[in-house]
């Protein structure tokens, strides 16, 4: 008995293999945490695409400015008061 809860206890004291996630390339990904807006937890996500959001942010703006600046030409008398 005292044999067997040896054996049993044995394996949580064994290190653990490091696994490398690899991409379709073969490739090793590399993970980056980020804080997404509003959240106070950090993710962590493939580095490459956590720069994407970057530029999909700044789209974005972009795109809102662009809606914002199209109604107030067809709507000359909003925001004059």
């Amino acid at each position: 008995m005292l044999a067997t809860c040896a054996l049993y206890f044995s394996g949580c004291t064994t290190p653990k293999k490091e696994t490398v996630e690899l991409d379709a390339k073969g490739k090793p990904i590399e993970y980056v945490w980020i804080t997404p807006v509003g959240s106070h937890i950090a993710i962590k996500v493939p580095k490459d695409q956590a720069q994407t959001g970057e530029v999909d942010r700044e789209r974005e703006k972009q795109s809102i400015q662009n809606v914002l600046n199209r109604g107030t030409k067809q709507n000359p008398d909003i925001g004059s008061n």
